[in-house]
């Protein structure tokens, strides 16, 4: 299937890759006239296969993603594919990668409304913040699938809202959101008015919830995804630009493990292990399914 043209549509300077994005798994082809979208998992033969997959990232494994019920594990494998990720990325950080990239290298903060919430930082085309906003907050009583207790996807991630969402439902949902990105230090110290992207199939389904998160957070300018219709996000396009940037490369170093446990030390009292194979340990599948937040 093409994709409706916009920006992102026979753009020069794309390269020729298969993105694949897990969730709802689709495979955008991207280096062609346009974007060819294929659903499922389905890279064509020949083409480098990028990734983006929700949750905890670790050079080529998806070491906790608590929505898929995923704990170290290779995501090529699981879905079948025959052959790994050239590229592997966290999901939201891709599509914040994807929406800088289509406002031609734009500063942003992403947030991604879907099945679980997820959100970016982006700054010089480099996203400096991942795995943002979804967890380590009380924005409510409701345990939430990673261990914790009132999460904001516990008020604003699909798998806990009502569907349809009833509109006086938007209120709050935008409210919580709005005191998410105020509340992070990463997002709250861009410039004044600077911008935030509400991505992802809760928006999609609810247009009206854009407007929403404009009204409440009125000291920001707030637009909606700029990838083009037919596609689930702008992953592709953050996947593509990144690999053009770092080639086969991840754009990380590697799982920062002193700074992780420098984070949450006091809580888990452990070291994690070098190896994949101790990564997800006693408390990894409660900590590490934080997404980091």
């Amino acid at each position: 299937m093409h994709v409706a043209p916009g920006r992102a549509a026979g753009r020069a300077g794309w390269p020729s890759v298969a993105c694949i994005e897990v969730g709802g798994v689709e495979t955008v082809v991207l280096g062609g006239p346009e974007p060819v979208v294929l659903q499922g998992a389905a890279p064509p033969d020949g083409l480098p296969v990028l990734m983006a997959v929700p949750g905890l990232i670790e050079g080529d494994r998806v070491l906790a993603a608590s929505n898929l019920d995923w704990w170290n594990v290779d995501p090529a494998a699981q879905l079948g594919v025959d052959r790994s990720a050239t590229l592997l990325l966290n999901d939201a950080e891709a599509a914040a990668l994807g929406e800088s990239a289509l406002r031609d290298g734009a500063d942003l903060v992403y947030v991604g409304l879907g099945t679980g919430v997820g959100g970016a930082v982006v700054r010089d085309e480099v996203a400096v913040g991942a795995n943002l906003f979804g967890h380590g907050r009380a924005f409510s009583d409701t345990a939430c699938p990673c261990g914790l207790t009132g999460c904001l996807e516990t008020v604003a991630a699909g798998w806990a809202l009502p569907d349809p969402l009833p509109a006086e439902n938007l209120p709050g949902v935008a409210a919580a959101v709005a005191t998410a990105i105020r509340d992070d230090p990463l997002a709250a110290s861009g410039p004044a008015g600077g911008l935030v992207v509400v991505a992802g199939g809760m928006s999609r389904r609810h247009p009206d919830l854009v407007a929403a998160i404009a009204r409440a957070l009125p000291e920001r300018a707030v637009e909606p995804s700029a990838a083009p219709g037919g596609v689930k996000s702008a992953a592709a396009w953050g996947l593509a630009r990144a690999y053009l940037r770092f080639g086969a490369a991840s754009t990380r170093d590697g799982f920062d493990r002193e700074h992780w446990l420098g984070r949450f030390g006091d809580r888990i009292h452990l070291a994690l292990a070098t190896t994949h194979e101790d990564s997800i340990n006693s408390w990894g599948r409660r900590m590490a399914a934080l997404h980091l937040r």
